[in-house]
């Protein structure tokens, strides 16, 4: 039997059906995106407000034993130095020292913060007077939408950005390094009585 050269045998997709699939995919990718975007940003929130808990205990901890507060969380896994300063800028004694019983944060705290997700939390810490006097831990450029919902799980959604647990301001260049626009500067307040 010979073949015939002209008959085709080959079975393709119309056009139709090409379309129907494309529309398949985009519906489903419209109901499927905004699930995982939400769900990577309840991580995100769930993963800063886990680290600020762990720094700030870590830090009360720290003042318990060696009664100053550090100026740097990663004094929290590193021993000070005698000539390391306290969050008044103060220099630690040798007996302040002697009392590091640490470490006091389960993660290692290097020169240049803490990696949480996509937000770095900075090493140095902030004291800001006042009734009373805050420690303020930092994190530059951070989401809108991750400052709203920290906002909202610590601060019962006060909103305003000056009062309560967390505190932002706009991010701009040169205050806490360059940031893109539609972030803050997210800055967790720790109430202390003295350095």
């Amino acid at each position: 039997m010979l073949m015939n050269p002209c008959r085709r045998d080959r079975r393709a997709f119309t056009l139709a059906e090409v379309l129907v699939a494309l529309a398949i995919v985009a519906i489903v990718g419209a109901l499927v995106i905004p699930v995982v975007f939400s769900q990577i940003r309840a991580s995100q929130v769930s993963a800063l407000s886990q680290t600020y808990a762990g720094l700030s205990q870590g830090i009360a901890e720290f003042k318990r034993a060696t009664t100053r507060y550090p100026l740097l969380l990663s004094s929290l896994t590193a021993a000070p130095g005698a000539t390391d300063d306290d969050i008044c800028g103060n220099d630690l004694t040798a007996a302040n020292v002697t009392l590091w019983r640490g470490p006091y944060a389960s993660r290692q705290i290097t020169t240049s913060g803490i990696l949480v997700g996509e937000y770095t939390i900075r090493n140095t810490l902030r004291r800001v007077a006042g009734t009373p006097v805050l420690l303020m831990i930092d994190a530059a450029a951070v989401s809108t939408e991750v400052v709203s919902d920290l906002e909202s799980q610590l601060d019962a959604g006060t909103a305003d950005g000056t009062t309560g647990t967390i505190r932002y301001t706009t991010a701009a260049v040169g205050t806490l390094g360059a940031a893109p626009s539609g972030t803050y500067n997210l800055s967790y307040a720790i109430p202390i009585n003295s350095c």
